[in-house]
């Protein structure tokens, strides 16, 4: 599911043939992806999956069979601006109207589509991977300040509204972006974490998302938080084949005896790991999760030779989390530290957060529970549209509940409520200490690596001859390293 768009920009011919689908173009505007929508002055495309369909068909007066762009550019037509409001479902949706010279671009609620922008001047861009921006030219390369703290101090996800490129902005879930000749601003039409809050919030859970789903066989990946409650729905509605890495016998084992289901062993050799890590990065546009990332990739590629549907990610991906955890300041250049003020550029981060999503701190430990709650929507998040490009470059499909926002929000809204919540599984781990430490060692034994502008080798050499090496913390730094030399991004203030 690749989708791009320009409004208002010169540089609209380099946008074609940066994707396989349909390129439509209107002066300096257009529009690339699977579904597409145009007639006058009006440019129109919906990506994803459109979970109200039927209901928008009725009250537009459309037929049953009507594509999602047309849905969609008639309930522009209805409704404005305010269209968004109205769609449901794990679905991004673009308007270019020249008539009124103005782009409105959004995302799904539960922000399980990445959908990235940059804006110069007059003109704006969107795209599903940044790579695609970057290669259209509306986007710089650099990483500033704030993009090596992103990079740096958040333990593997990133602000909402924010990636490490300077120029490069990601639409947050349940936003919309309007661009016109007021210029550019970002609206709130669904709030995830308002909707979590509230105390009457509708139960949602793992047999209400199965029963949404077609019948047929899936494969289930182990390796990020399928829980036992979601399996079972699965075996009783069309039967799956559970995906582990190999040397993650213990946890398969409950779920093959428990279920009485098959259970499908995937190893992975040192050079097929390495390399899924920099494939991981290259497909997803920014560090992952690390290992959990290669490993997912891996189980995917084999299980989409049997099966065209995979479902991952469930409860294990509500886990509590702080800002600090897995954040690797400890690595960089002392000169670094003192010039970027990681702890401050925190501290601003959840401040911001808690305004916009209007979190309560008035609670004892508020600060707490509010930073575990903004943590887990980060997480969660990013999450899904990390499995939906990792499911594309394996060449299936992904189905998780975490697309799903009345899953999310009822999640969130247990979540809230309690002490200790569920840790996504840790696989794979004892195989790879010893390759990732390797790696490790290797880079930090190259000194022209683009990571060393920030980070000093000196201090993995340490991490790796140390009694109990961090091996995740390595294992992003092998990511970040990887990033930084295939999207050649320029770190400035360092």
């Amino acid at each position: 599911m690749q989708f791009l768009g320009m409004f208002r920009h010169a540089r609209t011919s380099h946008a074609q043939g940066l994707t396989k689908e349909m390129f439509v173009s209107l002066g300096q505007s257009a529009v690339s992806a699977r579904d597409v929508y145009a007639q006058g002055g009006l440019i129109v495309m919906a990506e994803g999956e459109m979970r109200n369909k039927s209901y928008l068909t009725r009250a537009l007066k459309l037929s049953c069979d009507a594509s999602m762009s047309l849905i969609t550019a008639h309930a522009y037509r209805m409704w404005g601006a305010d269209y968004p409001r109205h769609i449901e479902g794990a679905v991004v949706t673009a308007v270019i109207d020249r008539t009124e010279d103005r782009m409105i671009l959004s995302a799904d609620r539960a922000g399980a589509i990445g959908v990235y922008y940059a804006w110069r001047g007059r003109a704006a861009a969107f795209a599903s991977h940044p790579g695609l921006l970057l290669k259209m030219g509306a986007a710089g390369r650099g990483i500033e300040r704030d993009g090596i703290c992103e990079l740096f101090a958040l333990g593997g996800f990133f602000t909402p509204g924010k990636t490490a490129f300077r120029d490069i902005r990601l639409l947050e879930g349940g936003c919309v972006l309007i661009a016109d000749s007021r210029g550019m601003r970002v609206k709130r039409y669904y709030s995830i974490v308002q909707e979590a809050l509230k105390k009457d919030v509708s139960a949602f859970g793992a047999a209400d998302y199965v029963s949404s789903l077609s019948r047929r066989e899936y494969a289930l990946f182990l390796s990020d938080g399928i829980s036992m409650e979601i399996a079972e729905e699965i075996m009783g509605k069309g039967g799956a084949v559970f995906y582990h890495a190999g040397d993650s016998g213990e946890q398969a084992d409950v779920f093959s005896k428990r279920l009485n289901a098959p259970v499908e062993c995937v190893n992975v050799s040192k050079e097929a790991l390495c390399e899924m890590l920099k494939d991981a990065v290259a497909y997803t546009g920014f560090p992952g999760t690390g290992i959990s990332d290669a490993v997912l990739l891996s189980l995917m590629k084999e299980a989409f030779c049997l099966f065209p549907a995979g479902i991952a990610g469930g409860k294990g991906a509500f886990c509590s989390e702080s800002l600090h955890q897995g954040n690797l300041v400890r690595f960089l250049r002392h000169e670094t530290v003192e010039k970027i003020d990681a702890e401050g550029y925190l501290r601003d981060r959840f401040n911001d957060l808690t305004d916009r999503y209007r979190i309560p701190l008035g609670e004892e430990n508020g600060d707490q529970w509010a930073e575990r709650l903004l943590c887990t929507v980060m997480n969660t998040a990013q999450l899904a549209s990390r499995l939906r490009l990792l499911a594309e470059a394996a060449g299936g499909e992904i189905q998780t509940p975490l697309a799903d926002e009345r899953y999310m929000a009822c999640m969130l809204n247990v979540f809230s409520k309690t002490e200790n919540t569920h840790s996504p599984s840790k696989n794979c781990r004892g195989e790879c200490v010893s390759v990732i430490c390797e790696e490790a060692l290797a880079l930090a034994d190259l000194d022209d690596q683009p990571i060393f502008q920030a980070v000093d080798p000196r201090k993995i050499r340490s991490e790796v001859q140390g009694q109990c090496a961090d091996v995740d913390a390595l294992c992003r730094l092998l990511q970040i390293n990887s990033f930084l030399y295939q999207f050649d991004a320029e770190l400035s203030g360092v």
